[in-house]
């Protein structure tokens, strides 16, 4: 109990800090390839990240800067990924490695329904375009 009550408490400390921390690393994840990991997938305290990241994306509610979020997200289980394998926690790193193709799948997903709604796409597929070759090279 006493656990919880530590992980909530925590939770409500950090939280904010990481939401505004997320904000300023969305803008410059298009434009660099170097991506903080912060807490990895191995820490007891990696779901306050992904609780934070979850309440970003569910305040998103421009579908390209939705895009950008995946794609920086994505970005984040790349560079988490990388930092794992170098620790060698293999199978951890694999099912970082899958929710990394997620994050991507979501961004062209979305991509993808802005195009059928006619919207121009065109710099968003940039976006896209860079992030996409700039993890074929991560990899």
């Amino acid at each position: 109990m006493k656990n919880i009550l530590l992980a909530m408490l925590i939770s409500v400390v950090v939280m904010p800090g990481m939401i505004f921390a997320q904000n300023a690393e969305t803008s410059t994840a298009t434009t660099s390839p170097v991506i903080s990991t912060g807490i990895l997938p191995d820490s007891p305290f990696y779901f306050v990240k992904v609780l934070g990241e979850q309440i970003k994306l569910t305040f998103t509610f421009n579908a390209e800067n939705k895009v950008k979020q995946y794609l920086h997200l994505a970005g984040v289980r790349l560079a988490e990924y990388q930092k794992l394998m170098e620790k060698g926690k293999l199978e951890i790193a694999q099912k970082t490695l899958d929710k990394y193709s997620k994050q991507l799948d979501r961004a062209l997903e979305t991509t993808k329904r802005l195009k059928e709604q006619g919207k121009d796409i065109t710099d968003i597929s940039k976006i896209v375009g860079n992030a996409t070759s700039t993890s074929v090279q991560m990899l």
